[in-house]
């Protein structure tokens, strides 16, 4: 895909425009999806009307039979009924003496006749561009041969531009609203970016399938809060691509989360569930305990440490510690690893079946798929006939939508096979909660309903307070070393550090706790002060929801309109909203509606990009059918909000 940049920076009749950082953002962005620059090595003080004349013939008759962007930016002028683009040299005002709309569409024919099979995307960012489009839309209209494939999009409205709004609200859309996509189909994408620029003028003439394709997004191949997908992307970030697809192909639902990355303690527990793998005959191996202990962490201590390219990437990265010898578990040791949050039995089979190689993907599904018996019975019979074992590592049965469903009708099922080893991660019981703990013990007795007691291995997770000790200082020292952690203008000294690893530690939680503490510290990093220290203190006194009502409650400073879009993704139960289509922002506008807010402004993507920013480490970034949604990483999350809500 070239990237052709149409840039003015020097005029000799206008001010002259700091173009150059909106162009580099431009290239930046469309760089994931395989754009490259087409330099115009002409120098800018001579970028007149012979250059560009000769720039864009260049570009119309046979520079290329590539997919393109055009991307002009510079001066516009307007009389309100005539428009005009602006080249280094036009005089002031710059009326017929610019670029006239019919006269950029007659480039744009001979490239759509040179070009025929290749989409082309056209932006105008300069003063009165939402008329220029709108008159050049005009002159292309019967175009022989037609003039298709074309986006067109006129950045500001009948007045002056303001540069970086578009290269801005591009890069929410990508890193936003399509974090989890893989390919993006260029209406969509010019859909969203209309919403995001209510002044702007974008048109698409006969797109079809036209689209933009990157190498697997990290966001595609692990759930997690965004702060660890961030820190994974940048891990990965100077991969090949051919490196990069087999990385993250490995990462598949390395989801578990930061308390996986600066994981601690727990080596016991590591060294049976690594002993088992290698040496167990078949069955279950079920770890359970209360909620917030660090289930999920030990597991994907375990998964990570089974994957040698994520293992080596995230050790340079300092986001894990080396395993011993006798933790480490056998090299891709798991045909399959499910986070179940949110999650079917549907879906889980799904899923398995194409780990499996029983269906391509999730998503491309057969037009009449089998049922769900069918499938399932498809499945186990695909196991049983594996002439080597079948290892499937799930996390979070009780965040799934059918926890005792999946439990027998699945789960149990696969482990009765002879061939197959399956480790399981849930609290004992749906009634489980952070702070409310129960005696029952259904969700276990689902899984093991069908299955030779012999055969299943049950683990009880419980805390260790040393551990979350260690847990914090790292947690806080990598915020430290990212210039997150600063104290009076000064980075938080070791002592400050391990002052507030050992109270929160002291308050023997667990590891949830520990990060919900954690984020809040690096959140507000005067909390370590001398002058914060009883406000620390009252934070810590609490319970889990209690410090994660401190966040709500910052977040809420920040914007009232954030607890609304953090209620509508409690609501949506683990399955994730999107935010292509407005459907977020919808539904916090709805739910503010029927409270008793009475203010009037709406809740738009912009604020939902906002809130990506603040909440990084309580939202969650998920694919549901091929669409990027976003969900409370923590079921403790939805709880908080369901509970305050229902009562």
């Amino acid at each position: 895909m070239s990237i052709v940049p149409i840039a003015f920076p020097w005029y000799e009749h206008h001010p002259h425009l700091d173009v150059e950082p909106h162009v580099r953002a431009l290239i930046e962005l469309f760089s994931e999806f395989g754009g490259y620059e087409t330099t115009w090595d002409v120098r800018p003080e001579e970028r007149g009307s012979d250059a560009l004349d000769s720039h864009l013939r260049k570009w119309g008759r046979g520079a290329s039979k590539q997919n393109c962007i055009i991307y002009w930016v510079g001066h516009g002028w307007s009389d309100g009924f005539d428009v005009s683009l602006a080249h280094a040299k036009s005089p002031n005002p710059v009326r017929a003496s610019g670029v006239m709309p019919n006269q950029l569409a007659d480039y744009i024919k001979d490239r759509c006749a040179f070009a025929p099979h290749q989409w082309t995307v056209i932006i105008v960012d300069t003063c009165w561009s939402s008329q220029f489009i709108d008159k050049l839309n005009a002159s292309l209209a019967g175009s022989i041969p037609p003039a298709d494939s074309l986006a067109l999009v006129g950045v500001s409205g009948d007045g002056a531009a303001a540069l970086g709004g578009f290269t801005r609200a591009l890069s929410s859309c990508l890193h936003d609203n399509f974090r989890a996509t893989g390919t993006v189909e260029l209406w969509q994408l010019m859909h969203e970016l209309d919403r995001r620029l209510p002044r702007a003028l974008i048109l698409g003439r006969r797109l079809g399938n036209a689209s933009l394709r990157r190498s697997k997004p990290v966001a595609s191949a692990i759930s997690a809060p965004l702060d660890v997908v961030t820190e994974l992307e940048m891990a990965v970030k100077h991969l090949g691509d051919d490196e990069r697809r087999h990385f993250l192909a490995k990462a598949q639902s390395a989801e578990h989360g930061e308390l996986s990355w600066f994981f601690e303690g727990r080596s016991t527990e590591q060294r049976q569930i690594v002993d088992w793998l290698r040496g167990a005959h078949g069955g279950l191996f079920i770890v359970t305990g209360r909620a917030g202990c660090g289930k999920s962490a030990l597991l994907g201590s375990v998964l990570v440490h089974s994957l040698p390219a994520l293992r080596n990437a995230l050790s340079l990265a300092e986001l894990i510690l080396p395993a011993r010898p006798d933790e480490q578990p056998p090299a891709n040791v798991f045909d399959s690893v499910i986070h179940l949050a949110g999650l079917g039995v549907a879906d889980v089979v799904r899923r398995i079946s194409v780990d499996i190689g029983l269906i391509e993907s999730v998503e491309n599904q057969q037009e009449q798929p089998q049922s769900l018996v069918s499938e399932l019975d498809s499945v186990v019979s695909l196991i049983e006939a594996r002439s080597k074992p079948f290892f499937l590592l799930l996390d979070a049965l009780d965040e799934s939508v059918d926890p005792h469903g999946i439990a027998w009708t699945l789960i149990g099922r696969i482990a009765a096979l002879p061939n197959a080893r399956v480790i399981v991660g849930s609290r004992p019981s749906t009634d489980e909660a952070v702070d409310q703990h129960g005696l029952k013990r259904d969700l276990i007795e689902a899984l093991t309903r069908y299955i030779d007691g012999e055969r299943v291995r049950e683990m009880l997770i419980d805390r260790d307070d040393d551990a979350v000790a260690r847990y914090v200082r790292r947690r806080l020292a990598a915020a430290r070393r990212r210039g997150r952690l600063v104290l009076a203008g000064k980075a938080a000294s070791d002592e400050a550090i391990s002052r507030a690893a050992e109270h929160i530690a002291g308050r023997r939680q667990g590891f949830l706790f520990a990060r919900l503490a954690a984020y809040e510290i690096v959140a507000e990093p005067e909390l370590l002060g001398i002058a914060r220290r009883d406000d620390l203190d009252r934070m810590l006194s609490g319970n889990h929801r209690d410090v994660f009502h401190q966040a709500v409650r910052r977040l809420g400073e920040l914007s009232n309109d954030y607890r609304y879009l953090l209620l509508a993704l409690a609501f949506s139960r683990g399955r994730g909203v999107p935010i292509v289509g407005g459907v977020w922002a919808l539904m916090a506008n709805a739910l503010r509606a029927s409270s008793s807010d009475v203010s009037n402004s709406q809740i738009t993507d912009v604020v939902v990009s906002g809130l990506l920013v603040a909440a990084e480490p309580y939202i969650a970034v998920d694919r549901r059918s091929g669409d990027t949604v976003y969900r409370l990483a923590h079921r403790t999350y939805v709880e908080y909000f369901l509970t305050n809500v229902t009562g």
